[in-house]
């Protein structure tokens, strides 16, 4: 999930650059980090759900996939005082039942992205994934009202994220959290 000192990198660099994250922690995480979980909303990072324990929503019961829901919206109500109206389906599986069930949740929009940096893996596709590679896939991925996925955990993001939020800033990018995209 990610260690606090490597989640306050991310803010950090995130906020050098004048730009606030869409974070998507998983519940259980919150429940172990209500703390870490309160600064990050604090400082103006948008916090919002990704389940409760990063179940794949389209293979398990309706009573779970709610109570997947139900449970990250309250941990991250209780440590936030907001209730997370975007929810990001582990491993983007989702379905129209998880659809219909998210809404009546209280969720306005499934999330999803439009690049991934791979930052997650070891190896992807027969390639090393490097920072270097996390770097050049966000970059020369990134389009206007483009969605790109890091992970709270991963190294390569940590080093990587002040190098790609210059270039993409170079480039002309503005950077806005998904509700804001959204709204």
């Amino acid at each position: 999930y990610g260690t606090a000192a490597q989640i306050r990198s991310i803010m950090n660099s995130l906020e050098s650059y004048g730009a606030k994250g869409t974070f998507f922690p998983n519940g259980d995480f919150v429940s172990n980090n209500p703390s870490l979980i309160r600064e990050m909303a604090s400082r103006g990072h948008s916090v919002q759900s990704h389940t409760y324990s990063h179940k794949d929503l389209t293979t398990v019961s309706d009573a779970e996939v709610r109570n997947q829901m139900r449970l990250s919206k309250n941990v991250i109500y209780n440590a936030t005082g907001k209730y997370p109206t975007l929810l990001r389906p582990p491993y983007g599986a989702y379905d129209s039942r998880t659809r219909t069930i998210a809404g009546q949740e209280g969720y306005r929009y499934l999330v999803l992205w439009s690049v991934d940096t791979s930052d997650w893996a070891t190896t992807r596709y027969g390639v090393t994934i490097t920072t270097d590679y996390v770097i050049n896939t966000a970059v020369n991925n990134a389009s206007h009202n483009g969605i790109i996925l890091f992970h709270m955990h991963s190294n390569k993001t940590v080093s990587g994220l002040p190098t790609i939020l210059k270039r993409l800033r170079d480039a002309g990018y503005q950077f806005v959290t998904v509700n804001e995209m959204v709204n």
